[in-house]
């Protein structure tokens, strides 16, 4: 009688790796991680180039676009002077936009020059107004100084000072209706009546023209 097959016995399992006791693997190939702080071969990190505390040489409170302090001490032309309040408020314009005492100096210099044009074109304009008048087809020609008194006298017995003081700062007592207003008021009223406000005695003819008198450094 054939034999039972046997039932092979198993083969006992091989023990499990004991972690502890594995050496671990090491590459001898692997380089560990350079430290760049370590090795001043190496160079410097970049983190320390951007830090401004890192380099004693820059300044972390100094701003690029803060304004520079500058004593604007400007120089005026002969015969010009900055007015007080005006002047301060262009130097703190200059200030504001930052600009160089040069800069300031070529722009107020500028100005001065616009000034200037204006006050020509307005000299310009006085002595077109006196040759107007003395050319006058009315009070003007050979009757021109006769007429002039006539209105000087008018002036005197009917204009306020605030008149007189208006027509000589704003220079309209050259202008031609001016004069033919007040010649026309004195022809009217009669030479033998007008009188100096408040005196009550007859003005003493005066042969200047009322444009010289009232106005005397616009005149040609």
């Amino acid at each position: 009688m054939a034999d039972p097959v046997a039932t092979p016995t198993p083969a006992p399992a091989a023990p499990a790796a004991d972690p502890v006791a594995a050496p671990a693997v090491v590459d001898p190939v692997a380089t560990p991680a350079a430290d760049p702080a370590a090795d001043p071969a190496l160079g410097t990190p970049a983190a320390a180039a951007t830090d401004p505390a890192a380099d004693p040489a820059v300044d972390p409170a100094a701003d690029p676009a803060a304004p520079v302090e500058v004593d604007y001490d400007f120089t005026m032309p002969e015969g010009f002077t900055l007015d007080e309040e005006l002047g301060g408020q262009f130097k703190e314009f200059a200030k504001a936009k930052n600009l160089t005492k040069e800069e300031a100096q070529g722009l107020l210099d500028l100005s001065l020059k616009a000034q200037e044009k204006q006050a020509e074109a307005y000299r310009a304009t006085q002595a077109e107004w006196v040759n107007q008048s003395k050319a006058d087809k009315e009070f003007g020609g050979g009757q021109f100084d006769q007429n002039l008194a006539v209105a000087n006298k008018a002036l005197d017995a009917f204009g306020t000072p605030e008149l007189k003081t208006l027509l000589r700062t704003t220079g309209f007592g050259n202008h031609p209706e001016v004069i033919r207003a007040f010649v026309n008021v004195g022809k009217a009223v009669g030479e033998d009546k007008l009188v100096m406000r408040g005196t009550h005695t007859p003005q003493a003819v005066n042969p200047d023209p009322i444009a010289k008198r009232m106005y005397p450094n616009m005149n040609p």
